[in-house]
């Protein structure tokens, strides 16, 4: 399920990624927090936004940071049940 969720969200933001369309809504203490917590996970996601900038030049929002860390940690739960 989590798998199937994160897909929908990478299809989504790839559509914004060669669209150059920047998502706008703001949860940035969320996401502060989620990283300390996540260190495992938010290593993918940098790894996510580096390829992405370098790539395509495009520059990910927090809450794109926020939603693909969300996705990533459920994904990294799942495996280690």
């Amino acid at each position: 399920m989590s798998y199937e969720r994160f897909l929908t969200h990478l299809k989504f933001f790839a559509t914004r990624v060669f669209d150059n369309t920047i998502y706008q809504d703001s949860m940035q203490e969320i996401y502060k927090v989620l990283i300390e917590e996540n260190e495992y996970a938010y290593s993918g996601v940098r790894k996510i936004v580096e390829y992405i900038e370098k790539q395509y030049s495009y520059k990910l929002t927090i809450d794109e940071r926020l939603y693909l860390l969300i996705h990533i940690k459920r994904i990294l739960d799942e495996q280690s049940e």
